[in-house]
């Protein structure tokens, strides 16, 4: 992004090369918002999830899930896994959700996409793309 001393607005990447913003009504901030890839990851837990299976038959590749910093007295930076309409999928797992959980608590948007769906006997494996929001 770079300031157009000429036009009065601010340079920043469009489809076809640079385009023109001002910074009226946010024009600016939607036009430079995007979404950044942070990590992949297993969804722990899935075990036990009472109604796993119902869940995971609605679930397709693409669809985005919720993460929800949670109170658990067995981790103290625990992430609730849920889908669009609050059923609960599980956990990001506990050695791996520090960060993603200082994210939350900063007050930053950050979400999940299914990757990849498996039933590896009884296990349901669920991988998400994690996305933040900027």
């Amino acid at each position: 992004m770079t300031n157009d001393q000429q036009s009065g607005g601010w340079l920043v990447p469009g489809d076809h090369g640079l385009t023109n913003f001002n910074q009226q009504a946010g024009e600016l901030s939607d036009a430079i918002a995007q979404d950044v890839f942070l990590i992949s990851m297993h969804i722990a837990g899935t075990t036990h999830v009472p109604n796993i299976d119902v869940l995971t038959e609605r679930l397709t590749f693409g669809d985005q899930v919720t993460l929800i910093l949670e109170q658990n007295q067995h981790d103290n930076n625990a992430v609730r896994v849920e889908t669009m309409a609050g059923e609960k999928l599980g956990y990001l797992p506990m050695k791996d959700n520090t960060i993603i959980a200082h994210l939350l608590v900063a007050g930053l948007t950050v979400f999940g996409k299914i990757e990849k769906l498996e039933e590896r006997g009884s296990w349901h494996y669920i991988v998400l793309g994690l996305w933040l929001h900027v």
